[in-house]
């Protein structure tokens, strides 16, 4: 197994994401930040009895004009959502299953005014999310979490005028809570 240090193996995850896009990543229209869920617990970042993350991921439009995003209900917006996970120095890659059906999907977007942000819920837990949730519930040393928004370009986004490119978060440090 080929290991390497956190910092490359972000950059070569991003770099594969913003080919994969054909976007450059000069110009930064929309971030991704993580937060604190509303809905649960507001003082803090939560672990399920799963070994699973409840947290909040927010789209923000950092230009001076209006963006559209993909939802996440649709299969356009569904997968665009990733997060790498260093546990005890360890990268781990957690996504949506694959295995996942529709049984009503048509492209839906959402429309963001300049600094507005899209929140969306994420409860990182099986089946939803794939990834190593054993390392999560192992950990020995603080677990750090950074998100990717990744929307490739497509038919269906250029007739929608979606927003298309790669954005990171930077790393936030998770408190284990029981």
């Amino acid at each position: 197994m080929l290991l390497l240090s956190r910092g490359t193996f972000a950059i070569i995850i991003l770099l594969c994401f913003a080919v994969q896009a054909g976007q450059s990543s000069a110009k930064q229209d929309l971030v991704i930040e993580l937060s604190k869920s509303a809905s649960r617990h507001p003082d803090s970042v939560t672990f399920t009895s799963a070994g699973g993350i409840h947290f909040a991921a927010l789209l923000r439009n950092v230009s001076g004009h209006h963006l559209r995003v993909w939802e996440e209900w649709c299969s356009w917006g569904y997968f665009n959502l990733t997060f790498m996970v260093s546990v005890d120095g360890k990268l781990y890659k957690f996504q949506k299953s694959a295995t996942h059906t529709w049984e009503k999907n048509i492209p839906s977007f959402r429309s963001l005014a300049p600094n507005e942000a899209y929140s969306m819920e994420v409860t990182l837990t099986p089946p939803t999310w794939e990834g190593n949730f054993e390392a999560m519930q192992s950990a020995h040393k603080p677990i750090e979490i950074l998100a990717i928004y990744s929307s490739p370009t497509s038919t269906e986004e250029t007739g929608a005028d979606v927003w298309a490119g790669v954005t990171e978060s930077k790393q936030y440090p998770l408190e284990k809570l029981r």
